[in-house]
């Protein structure tokens, strides 16, 4: 992964590329491999591998235990004001609580790049691209995550993208991705990811009309042009 592929797969600027970058970095997905020092040197960045992503865990985890062990020790004269009652922590308490915050961290940071997989994979669509991943989105994705899995929400979007795109010229409507995940019908009240499942009303009307409706690439290969004008060929 370079800068320019980044910039020709989402169709933005050099600025904003590097944006992106810097994020995916600090969010530990991907890492530099090698650094440009030109323009016709430019760096090389590569995804990380779950492996090392739990070796950096561990290693925070690790740094956490520690630091919570300096903090939890007294300091020399308030342990002698200490009553024989008192009781410091053990280091299984303090292991513990470093586990919790760890697993803490660990949930954050993994919803964090669910947000940005789910953002990612809608704008690589095409249909609607959004400039960047913004607090409402994330809320958007929070919520939806709670009725539906991570592959049902690509399965609704890659239908989506099939329909909006399909030379059957079926659905028009550019959806943003708030509005995907969270509008409902009016009538029915069901959820536009839902109409786009595979067995979702949406979809099953498109394959429907699909199946009855005349090959569009097929007809316009029966036509020809003539001084700019189409006219069925004979």
């Amino acid at each position: 992964m370079s800068r320019s592929i980044v910039m020709d797969t989402f169709g933005i600027k050099e600025t904003k590329a590097k944006n992106l970058i810097k994020r995916f970095v600090d969010d530990e997905i991907i890492k530099l491999k090698k650094r440009g020092n030109s323009s016709s040197k430019k760096s090389i960045y590569v995804y990380l591998s779950v492996l090392e992503r739990v070796e950096i865990l561990e290693k925070e985890k690790t740094k956490l235990e520690a630091k919570l062990e300096t903090e939890r020790r007294p300091s020399k004269t308030l342990e002698n004001q200490c009553t024989k009652d008192e009781e410091r922590p053990s280091k299984d308490q303090v292991k513990d609580q470093a586990n919790t915050h760890s697993k803490k961290e660990l949930i954050k940071r993994i919803t964090k790049n669910i947000y940005t997989e789910i953002f990612d994979y809608w704008i690589s669509k095409g249909v609607y691209k959004h400039r960047e991943l913004t607090k409402n989105m994330e809320n958007a994705i929070e919520r939806t995550l709670k009725d539906y899995t991570l592959e049902q929400i690509k399965e609704a979007i890659d239908n989506y993208s099939e329909m909006y795109k399909s030379d059957y010229k079926y659905c028009s409507y550019k959806w943003t991705l708030i509005e995907f995940l969270t509008r409902t019908q009016d009538k029915t009240n069901e959820r536009q990811l839902e109409l786009h499942l595979k067995e979702g009303v949406s979809y099953k009307r498109y394959l429907e009309y699909k199946s009855k409706a005349k090959d569009p690439v097929e007809e316009k290969s029966k036509s020809v042009i003539i001084d700019g004008y189409e006219y069925e060929s004979i």
